[in-house]
């Protein structure tokens, strides 16, 4: 079994998003992977809303403020 098991770092994540005075916005749950960027992240949040029924029609990245919670929670999206 040991064999097969796939490594840690391979392994999936589930983070929430948390967005300051958007309360009804935050996800919880999101699964990433470990090797995903922005842009990954990005696109799983739009995965996910449209899926509530919540599309985003314009991210405006530049302008994104953020927090992960979860096992990324050192990662602050704020940061330059």
């Amino acid at each position: 079994m040991k064999k097969a098991a796939p490594l840690p770092k391979f392994l999936p994540i589930r983070i929430n998003i948390v967005w300051q005075w958007r309360l009804d916005k935050n996800l919880e749950n999101l699964h990433v992977n470990p090797f995903d960027n922005v842009d990954h992240l990005i696109n799983n949040l739009s995965v996910a809303y449209e899926m509530r029924g919540d599309p985003v029609l314009d991210w405006r990245v530049e302008q994104l403020r953020f927090k992960i919670i979860g096992p990324l929670a050192g990662f602050d999206a704020d940061a330059p």
